[in-house]
């Protein structure tokens, strides 16, 4: 999963493509286009988004951690 910056969403998109030529199977690599503020909130509460990888502020990663899932045994 991929969000980029909302200024910027089609190298991303780009990316994808390109991707897909190469032969990763669509749909291993996914881009979710968007504002951050919203996009974050989802993806950090998702029950099917194991790991969230970030480039942004302290406060940010604050944020994303306060909203995380708890996570359960089972989800190893």
């Amino acid at each position: 999963m991929v969000k980029p910056a909302e200024e910027t969403p089609l190298s991303a998109i780009l990316l994808i493509e390109l991707l897909e030529e190469v032969g990763v199977p669509s749909g291993v690599v996914n881009v979710v286009p968007g504002h951050g503020e919203e996009a974050g909130r989802i993806l950090s509460e998702h029950p099917d988004v194991r790991h969230i990888i970030f480039t942004g502020s302290i406060p940010t990663g604050k944020e994303l951690w306060r909203r995380r899932r708890p996570i359960s045994p089972q989800s190893h």
